[in-house]
């Protein structure tokens, strides 16, 4: 598997820990993973760790995400931290994704320090 989705319990925290090559199919299941565990442990900060992937989608996948979370039920109320570090994704879509994301109600922010990351979502929870 290209990643694995874990709970960080003592921070109430969703981990999606990617691993090698991530597709944009990967991140579509992924997500409807997240979704699910969301609703069951009604946790709601989320770290998706790209840190140490390649990443194989184009820009109108990018684009498509913030619509996908409306779809599967995602809960406005999350804050997802995005960790990238070597990523192999030029920064302008990750501009995009983040910028299209908060101009449709998401709470996403990007990260190239984990410890970053994990503080903005503990900061939320306060």
């Amino acid at each position: 598997m290209a990643y694995e989705i874990k709970l960080i319990k003592d921070k109430r925290i969703i981990e999606i820990e990617n691993k090698n090559e991530i597709t944009n199919e990967d991140m579509i299941t992924q997500t409807k993973e997240v979704i699910i565990l969301q609703h069951e442990k009604h946790i709601f900060s989320i770290l998706a760790d790209f840190a140490s992937v390649r990443v194989n989608t184009n820009i109108s996948d990018v684009f498509q995400f913030p619509e996908l979370y409306e779809q599967m039920g995602m809960d406005h109320k999350s804050k997802i931290a995005v960790f990238v570090s070597d990523i192999e994704i030029k920064t302008e879509e990750l501009q995009f994704y983040e910028t299209i994301c908060l101009n449709r109600g998401w709470n996403i922010k990007i990260f190239l320090d984990r410890k970053d990351a994990i503080k903005w979502l503990l900061d939320s929870q306060r």
